[in-house]
């Protein structure tokens, strides 16, 4: 009796469950096909162009490709074009040609290219591209290493002064070694000097005030004396090194003597020579001016100090600090700076300025960062020491940064 009361149950239940749910209104949404929608044609392309280029491959984060054909939209947005997986920026768009800024992350020697539009079911058939990159770490380094000075050598061996007391060094593929043991911890500045031997500069108050100077193999061959406190210094075609001590230019001549040449109103850091000229940036802690001058070598004298750029009067660069000068070919200054942007390109003949490649070694602002020593390779490479941060917690990175020109002689190793 129990089971058919059972059974009796349950097919009420059922039979409930079946009005409720016949009673329900169906809650789908109504279907988005449209059999009489007409899609978007595809675009083509015929041919794909890009500037610039470096030996005629692609520059990542750097190159303009002009994609040209058909169906393309007007509409910048509504064009959608990708290196590999990676999107790019479209710069301008019409009906036949789309502009598009090559993506700084999508490099290799065969990267996909494809295209489609907005309303489009397909891409454009794959196009193969050699891309390259402009901006490269060089180097292997551990956590714990801090590049504080970079200096290159006539076969493109990259030396990099580290905050402990080591030389290391980057050949051309990129193996890195220890290479010289500094005598000092830190150290100044450094670059290649006469017989393409690479000299640093080491300051320990009171006395130790010397440029050491090093054989090829790491071993450190001798010690020039100075009478200050040596911090940026450069060589000349004759071989002279015109050292920044103090508030002072000195001069050291081939033979290791040494003297006083010219008095600025500021202490000096960084020095590069160029076009007959010693450069200089100096800072004055009394009126909190940073500038940079520049003297005439005129043998073993300097002739009066004309100033070239004020940070104080220089509002892209105020409230800022110049760790590093270099010159390009051209004649443009290179300045390694603690603004977030990093690395300017100054013109002295008419005062213009340029952030360089902002959108691959650029940082957001507000971020503690400095590029703290620059140098140019023999060919069109700048090596440039970016550092992150405030001691104890500094990193840092060695970037490899093709500018497409070559740099002004270093004398020393020439």
């Amino acid at each position: 009796m129990k089971t058919i009361d059972n059974a009796v149950r349950l097919l009420l239940s059922l039979g409930l469950a079946l009005l409720v749910f016949v009673g329900c209104e169906n809650d789908y949404p109504d279907s988005v096909f449209d059999p009489n929608a007409e899609g978007t044609t595809a675009p083509t392309i015929s041919e794909v162009n890009a500037q610039p280029t470096y030996n005629g491959s692609i520059m990542a984060g750097l190159s303009v490709v002009t994609l040209s054909g058909q169906n393309f939209s007007a509409v910048a947005e509504e064009n959608f074009v990708y290196f590999n997986d990676f999107r790019a920026q479209v710069l301008n768009a019409s009906a036949t040609q789309v502009q598009v800024l090559a993506p700084g992350n999508a490099i290799g020697d065969s990267v996909r290219l494809r295209t489609t539009v907005f309303g489009s079911e397909f891409f454009t058939d794959l196009i193969y591209l050699k891309i390259i990159p402009t901006v490269q770490e060089h180097g292997t380094f551990v956590s714990t290493d801090i590049g504080i000075r970079v200096a290159a050598d006539i076969d493109e061996n990259v030396y990099v002064g580290m905050r402990a007391n080591m030389i290391k060094k980057i050949d051309p593929l990129g193996e890195t070694i220890e290479w010289a043991a500094k005598p000092i911890i830190n150290g100044n500045d450094m670059k290649m000097g006469p017989g393409n031997l690479l000299y640093m500069s080491f300051v320990i108050p009171p006395r130790v005030r010397i440029l050491a100077r090093f054989k090829p193999d790491g071993t450190e061959e001798s010690r020039i004396s100075v009478g200050k406190a040596p911090m940026g210094f450069d060589f000349d075609e004759a071989d002279n090194g015109w050292v920044a001590g103090t508030n002072y230019l000195m001069l050291v001549r081939p033979n290791g003597t040494s003297a006083d040449a010219m008095q600025l109103p500021a202490n000096l850091g960084p020095v590069r020579v160029f076009n007959g000229y010693v450069y200089a940036g100096a800072y004055n802690a009394a009126s909190q001016e940073q500038k940079i001058w520049k003297c005439q070598i005129q043998g073993e004298a300097l002739g009066a100090p004309e100033e070239v750029l004020s940070l104080t009067a220089s509002d892209w660069l105020e409230g800022k600090e110049i760790k590093s000068i270099t010159f390009s070919a051209s004649g443009d200054m290179l300045l390694g700076t603690t603004h977030h942007n990093g690395l300017f390109r100054y013109r002295e003949s008419d005062g213009s300025h340029q952030a360089v490649y902002s959108n691959l070694l650029g940082s957001p602002a507000g971020t503690v960062v400095s590029y703290e020593s620059i140098t140019w390779g023999n060919d069109v490479f700048l090596y440039a020491i970016q550092k992150f941060g405030s001691e104890p917690s500094e990193t840092f990175k060695l970037w490899k940064i093709n500018m497409l020109e070559q740099g002004a002689p270093y004398y020393g190793r020439n």
